[in-house]
């Protein structure tokens, strides 16, 4: 290609890897599925295909995002439901249906006629089209990736983790969504996310199905499979779609938006509409990147005598400590969890960092701030209280700004208004009503754009911004490592407590929780407090309490511990609470007239 003409001499620098090594095979789990099932994914960073990947994929990107059913996200799917024509039809059916093992399951032969379509389209084609189905080829053919101590190469479909994965995809789909038009009902409304399509049906329910069934015959390896909220059907008679932030009006018909399922969106949010009618959910889209990736960003250079911070986003049901120290190879006795933006104020308390204004702010006991960690793809701010060496941390809330990076960097204005927005809300909440002072790290924060809006906005507080604010965090992390009692209290986020059984009483309890244990009436299921939600606690707090066995004879005592987000649960099963884990007592046999 360059002897060619078709690439330039920098352009086959960039290509051409120093150290190439084999593709790593890793598994994450669909943590918003049933029994979590794993994802098998390719990690393609440092293969002698990534970067002809990259330029593949670009290649592509004008002709995915320019197919009719495009979603790029949350916004624009509202934005394109709400265009729908009026009035719609009663008796209307929303449906989304699902790819089966979209990636792997491409015929390759008919992918790549597929991208020969889009690239005959392009406008600029200094690269020619057959060179760029060249380096599609050699992606698709090389992905040879290791397991273990064997290696293995993929023979069909696309990597899940290669750059050229979603593109491909689409690319391949778009003449896929083409062929479906031949069948003869259309949907009213139809887009689709990759593998996840979602429209709305007129034509009844056996049309629907036929519509389906057309669809899985389109090709023998592309399956899918179809839901939709025919149980509540005759509530969707609408003849109106407005949007009131988080939800959908459909008629009479109310629909909440679900997102950030995965706990860390970070390239794409997650969405869905949920019923409030008949808590019916109908499923719409997934993100790109797990959680798990984003905790190895934080860990990648860290080694095994080392503290680090990672996402606040980490709760129990996501990966748990002992596993992400493991696969990143550090000892669990020599790690420590450190909120970031607990971390990102440790840091600005450091006299180096050139805080404007720092001995106002932190040399008052009881003076407030709010910490706004403004990242590349999200933001999150967490209320502190400065008391001599003690931070708590009383408000907080994350919120994933709209696109990925590219349309990060066309879309400033929208993305600041979301962030304006979001921070004027939260400061009109009680806890912030006295508050002076906001700081901002990350590196957002370090944009002229976003400082002035910020500072229009808010002329009677003191906009800081530390030194480096890019770094805030990693750094206070560091110094939390060091001194990790300066977090001394935190305000509980959770109810904590565990199962107990007392005995029954017929004004308390509920015939459907009484049950009989070794001769004795009970309510099973009662909620047990040890901490409440919202209560000030300090670092290694404990609590203790005397319980006795329910059975005389038996050997060990089982705690089951529960959390909810209600400050006073009275059952476990509430829909507030989760189980969290068991403790179990051993109990030491007796002898005669010991109790």
């Amino acid at each position: 290609m360059k002897k060619e003409g078709s690439i330039s001499g920098e352009m086959k620098t960039y290509l051409i890897p120093k150290h190439p090594h084999p593709a790593k095979l890793k598994g994450n789990p669909k943590i918003h599925k049933q029994n979590k099932p794993y994802r098998t994914i390719v990690n393609g960073i440092g293969t002698a295909t990534e970067k002809i990947a990259e330029i593949a994929e670009k290649e592509l990107d004008n002709y995915v995002i320019n197919s009719p059913s495009y979603i790029r996200d949350t916004t624009d799917f509202l934005d394109k439901l709400s265009k729908v024509k009026q009035p719609i039809p009663k008796n209307s059916i929303l449906f989304c249906f699902d790819v089966v093992k979209l990636y792997p399951s491409i015929p390759r032969e008919e992918g790549i006629k597929a991208c020969k379509i889009a690239l005959d389209t392009r406008r600029n084609k200094e690269i020619p089209t057959n060179d760029i189905l060249e380096m599609i080829k050699l992606v698709l053919e090389g992905n040879n990736f290791r397991l273990i101590d064997r290696d293995f190469l993929q023979n069909e479909g696309v990597a899940i983790g290669s750059k050229l994965g979603k593109n491909f995809a689409c690319t391949y789909m778009r003449q896929w969504d083409k062929a479906l038009e031949k069948f003869k009902e259309k949907p009213l409304f139809y887009k689709r996310f990759i593998d996840d399509g979602f429209g709305i049906w007129t034509h009844g329910e056996q049309k629907l199905k036929e519509f389906m069934d057309f669809a899985n015959s389109i090709n023998d390896k592309i399956k899918v499979e179809l839901s939709s909220n025919k149980t509540c059907k005759e509530e969707c008679e609408v003849c109106d779609i407005e949007r009131h932030e988080e939800k959908i009006i459909l008629g009479d018909k109310t629909f909440n938006l679900k997102k950030n399922i995965h706990g860390c969106q970070l390239v794409n949010l997650i969405y869905g509409l949920h019923c409030e009618k008949c808590n019916h959910y109908v499923y719409v889209g997934e993100t790109e990147r797990s959680l798990n990736e984003r905790i190895k960003e934080h860990l990648a250079d860290i080694r095994h005598d080392r503290d680090t911070a990672v996402a606040e986003h980490f709760n129990q049901e996501d990966h748990c400590k002992e596993d992400i120290t493991v696969q990143a190879g550090i000892q669990s006795k020599y790690l420590i969890i450190a909120l970031e933006p607990e971390a990102a104020s440790i840091y600005c308390q450091e006299p180096r960092t050139n805080v404007e204004s720092d001995k106002t702010i932190f040399g008052n006991q009881g003076t407030k701030y709010v910490v706004i960690d403004l990242g590349g793809k999200n933001y999150t701010e967490t209320l502190h209280v400065s008391a001599d060496a003690i931070q708590k941390s009383l408000y907080k809330e994350s919120v994933s700004c709209k696109g990925h990076e590219e349309a990060f960097r066309k879309l400033f204005k929208s993305t600041i208004d979301l962030i304006i927005k979001h921070v004027d809300k939260l400061l009109k909440h009680q806890n912030l009503s006295d508050l002076d002072h906001i700081i901002m790290v990350g590196g957002f924060s370090e944009r002229e754009l976003v400082q002035t809006a910020m500072r229009q906005k808010f002329p009677s507080k003191t906009i800081v911004i530390p030194d480096e604010a890019v770094l805030a965090v990693l750094r206070g992390a560091v110094l939390f490592g060091h001194q990790p009692k300066i977090i001394g209290k935190r305000i509980l986020r959770k109810t904590y407590g565990i199962q107990r059984w007392p005995e029954w009483d017929a004004e308390l309890h509920p015939e459907t929780k009484q049950v009989r244990i070794d001769g004795v009436d009970r309510c099973k299921d009662v909620f047990y407090k040890f901490a409440v939600k919202g209560e000030n606690v300090e670092d290694g707090h404990s609590s203790g309490q005397i319980f006795q066995a329910l059975k005389t004879d038996e050997q060990t005592l089982e705690c089951t511990v529960y959390i909810s987000d209600d400050t006073n649960p009275r059952y476990v099963t509430d829909p507030s609470c989760q189980r969290l884990g068991n403790l179990i007592v051993p109990i030491p046999p007796l002898k005669r007239g010991d109790s």
